[in-house]
């Protein structure tokens, strides 16, 4: 949890809120196939950069 505080310039700005805001909105409209794919490719990044 640490780590992801620190990455926080990366995580956190605008393209990030972008991010989840997309992710919201699959969720919203019962969009699971998106809702996933946006989800797991978040993570995704977010794990790389943790290294």
């Amino acid at each position: 949890m640490i780590e992801m505080l620190r990455i926080r310039g990366a995580f956190g700005g605008d393209a990030d809120h972008d991010t989840h805001a997309r992710e919201l909105d699959a969720f919203a409209a019962k969009d699971g196939r998106a809702a996933a794919e946006l989800s797991r490719a978040r993570l995704l990044a977010m794990k790389e950069r943790l290294g």
